[in-house]
Formats: C-alpha cells, sequence, structure tokens
C-alpha cells in the first residue's frame, strides 16, 4: 500500500481532534481553580500532529495514547508543556510535547476576563503496519 505514512498522519489527526480533553482555569487573582471541558477552548493554531516518516519508521505499528498538560497563559500562549501519561514510545512523546509548544489557544476565560489555565489533552496516535513495498518506497527517497 502506498503512502501508509501519510494515512497515518491523517488518522492521527483525526483521532487527535476527537479525543475528549480536560482542563483547569487558575485564576492567579483569587486563587481559585475552575474545572471545564476543553471542547469550550479553541485553537488559534492546532499543533501539527502529522509524525515525521523518521519517527513513523521506527515506531512499532498500534495504537499509542498519552496525555499532555499544558500551561496556558492569560493570551493563549502555551507556556509549558509537561508529559502527564506516556504512550509508551519516547520518540511519539517528544514529537507530541514539541508540537503542542508551537500551538496557540484563545485564552480562558472567566466571566469576559482572561485567565491562566491548565489544561490536559490526550493524543491517539495509530502507527500502521509497514509492507515490503512501503519500506522499499522509503529507502528510494
Amino acid at each position: 500500500m502506498q503512502n501508509t505514512a501519510a494515512k497515518a498522519c491523517l488518522v492521527i489527526a483525526l483521532a487527535a481532534g476527537f479525543v475528549p480533553a480536560q482542563a483547569e482555569l487558575i485564576d492567579l487573582t483569587d486563587g481559585k481553580i475552575y474545572d471545564f471541558s476543553m471542547s469550550h477552548a479553541s485553537w488559534k493554531s492546532r499543533p501539527n500532529l502529522q509524525v515525521p516518516r523518521a519517527v513513523l519508521s521506527r515506531s512499532i505499528a498500534g495504537s499509542y495514547t498519552l496525555v499532555i498538560k499544558l500551561l496556558v497563559d492569560t493570551e493563549g500562549n502555551i507556556t509549558h508543556t509537561q508529559l502527564s501519561q506516556s504512550s509508551g514510545d519516547r520518540r511519539l512523546d517528544n514529537y507530541a510535547l514539541d508540537a503542542f509548544k508551537k500551538a496557540k489557544l484563545h485564552p480562558f476565560m472567566i466571566h469576559g476576563t482572561p485567565v491562566n489555565g491548565v489544561a490536559y489533552v490526550p493524543v491517539q496516535f495509530i502507527i500502521p503496519e509497514t509492507t515490503p513495498e512501503d519500506a522499499s518506497a522509503d529507502e528510494r527517497r
């Protein structure tokens, strides 16, 4: 099957978009923590979860889920990422952490005021099995 890596990236992006997430808002003015669903948050710039071919070729086929903790400032900048739950594949974990560092959210709001927040985002990667023709096509590139 040609373009297995491209199809895997599409599956990864789709899977990551439909996995529910949780978030906590931390309002530093009064010290309260507010819980809400990430479905109430919106991305200014989504993370690029199209895993590079080099990472795909070194990962074992299967489904991998990880959870990333994001610290978000009052402007929606992701100021810190931390692995809350590993996928079991260090390369996939590191790739996801780097991808979220480059993303940006709209600020979390409480009563119309932007606040600092903590969000937990699950990500699912689906790595397909490679066929001999996929491997030979990769070697030719």
